[in-house]
């Protein structure tokens, strides 16, 4: 899977899901209307367009996000 850059709006459909940073970090990515178009999003904090919390980051499945991460994070796509 292609990696995504901090900043880097794309063109195409945004994914919208579980992501995991260079770092091992895993967020939700949710498109927005901000400049970039999405944002990264933990529990309590949104990043627009990535800035800030990682430099790049690749889309991960639904099932390889551990139960105790969904229950926390699942919220979000939810509501979005």
């Amino acid at each position: 899977m292609k990696r995504h850059r901090v900043g880097k709006a794309k063109s195409h459909r945004l994914h919208r899901g579980y992501v995991r940073t260079e770092s091992g970090k895993i967020l939700v990515q949710v498109p927005d209307g901000s400049p970039w178009g999405f944002s990264l999003l933990s529990d309590d904090q949104s990043w627009p367009g990535g800035v800030g919390i990682a430099r790049s980051w690749k889309p991960i499945s639904k099932k390889s996000v551990s139960a105790k991460k969904r229950a926390e994070l699942g919220w979000i796509l939810e509501g979005s």
